[in-house]
């Protein structure tokens, strides 16, 4: 029975924090939000799609260095700075493209695409906060919420630059090279934040360092998700005066 406790605590607390981000960031579009139950289906899409799709991917991208004998600095190298960010944002591209009807915005690129990226950061969060709990509920606890102004936010952000090139990409018909260039810009984001996080089991650091390098992350990622929620407002802002001077809000 301990064990369903520290799963519903450890839920809880992983879910509360990244849905209030997303409520928070679709507020920012006023004059016309996007639909809050195709929202909450892409967070739905991230949790489910997003998690296994991306891990079943970054797996076939290692078999062919699974020959390869690796010193276990590299293997995180490889691993957690190069094939997952890959695989991860590639796949939670395909989940903000499942809802492509939805994108004839640019703002409903960022929402979506936080929507999904946050769905997968919950999943995450209760991963690792039920696995820490065997541990103690208070260290599961302690876990989840660093990674709630962390993993949270870095995901979210992550995803929502992918959104934001794919609703580019199918409003004004630019080309997949858009797209293309925010989901690498994506990657290079979730690449160097994997980078960061994992510098506590590449070498030896102080409580200090370690500390001070997830401030560091903190800081990067709430920054990304705050100048997410700017632009949306901006794009709404725009869209509003387009339509008092014109009467219509397509240019």
């Amino acid at each position: 029975m301990a064990w369903f406790i520290d799963l519903a605590v450890v839920s809880l607390i992983s879910v509360l924090p990244p849905v209030a981000y997303l409520l928070w960031l679709r507020s920012a579009d006023r004059y016309e939000p996007d639909d809050l139950d195709d929202v909450l289906k892409a967070l739905l899409s991230g949790a489910t799609i997003g998690v296994f799709g991306g891990g079943a991917l970054t797996l076939v991208l290692l078999l062919p260095f699974s020959i390869l004998y690796m010193s276990e600095t590299a293997s995180i190298l490889l691993t957690s700075i190069l094939l997952a960010p890959i695989a991860e944002e590639l796949v939670k591209a395909a989940c903000v493209m499942l809802f492509k009807k939805k994108l004839n915005r640019l703002e409903s690129g960022i929402v979506y695409g936080a929507a999904v990226g946050l769905g997968f950061a919950i999943v995450e969060n209760v991963l690792y906060g039920f696995t820490t709990a065997s541990e103690g509920l208070l260290m599961a606890v302690f876990l989840v919420c660093v990674r709630s102004v962390t993993a949270a936010f870095a995901h979210g952000s992550f995803t929502a630059v992918t959104g934001y090139g794919i609703a580019r990409w199918y409003r004004e018909g630019t080309g997949e090279r858009t797209w293309l260039r925010y989901y690498a810009l994506a990657v290079v984001l979730h690449a160097f934040f994997n980078a960061v996080a994992s510098l506590g089991e590449m070498m030896e650091m102080s409580l200090f360092l370690d500390v001070a390098s997830m401030v560091v992350l903190a800081a990067m990622v709430i920054a990304t998700f705050v100048l997410l929620r700017m632009r949306v407002s901006q794009l709404d802002k725009g869209v509003m005066e387009l339509k008092n001077i014109t009467g219509t809000d397509r240019p």
